[in-house]
């Protein structure tokens, strides 16, 4: 059997008119045009602005379901568009639209019964949406994750300011603070009164 000495192999250059050529490029043209639009598309689909105004949008849904979709929803409002946001441009847009919104400190590690919602600080620059139900339990939600019952992790993450949307926020400890205050006065009285006529 012969052996093989001319193992080179010949190159084919296609010239610049070379119909594989303009295939190769119409291809490539078309991948690089189907990532733009997929890129575009999900940018559209999803929650695209930032925490606040998730928190902002997933609340007024709550109250009313004719709400713009969320990517019309934040195109409107350039402060949404940023990549950050404050709890004063949150507070400030929501009394804009007459929803009872103030701004509020509250203690993150025992945070008392309120009737309404909370958009609170949650670790460092971002916020979540925290809502209560009659029977006073607490849920968080962190669109657009689901939402879940406020655990002891989460109350550590919260930093103690808010946004209130509702009823101002009452301490659990503040009807036993003033009983414990009124009979504390009338304990008073009652020695003044003792010692005077001693």
């Amino acid at each position: 059997m012969p052996y093989i000495t001319d193992t080179s192999i010949e190159r084919v250059r296609f010239t610049p008119g070379h119909p594989m050529i303009r295939t190769r490029s119409i291809t490539a043209c078309l991948i690089i045009l189907s990532i733009c639009v997929l890129r575009s598309v999900r940018a559209d689909d999803g929650f695209t602005g930032n925490c606040g105004s998730r928190c902002v949008y997933v609340y007024l849904l709550s109250q009313d379901e004719s709400q713009d979709p969320f990517p019309q929803f934040v195109r409107q409002r350039p402060w949404m568009q940023q990549d950050k946001c404050s709890l004063d441009d949150i507070c400030t847009y929501l009394q804009s639209r007459d929803e009872p919104a103030s701004l509020v400190q509250f203690d993150a590690n025992a945070i008392p019964r309120f009737a309404g919602h909370l958009i609170a600080s949650y670790g460092h620059e971002h916020f979540v949406l925290i809502s209560s139900n009659e029977e006073g339990g607490l849920a968080i939600t962190d669109p657009p994750k689901p939402t879940r019952l406020l655990g002891e992790h989460d109350r550590l993450e919260l930093t103690g300011t808010a946004v209130l949307i509702g009823q101002t926020l009452e301490p659990s400890g503040v009807k036993s603070i003033w009983w414990v205050a009124l009979a504390a006065l009338l304990l008073t009285i009652y020695f003044v009164f003792w010692f005077r006529r001693q």
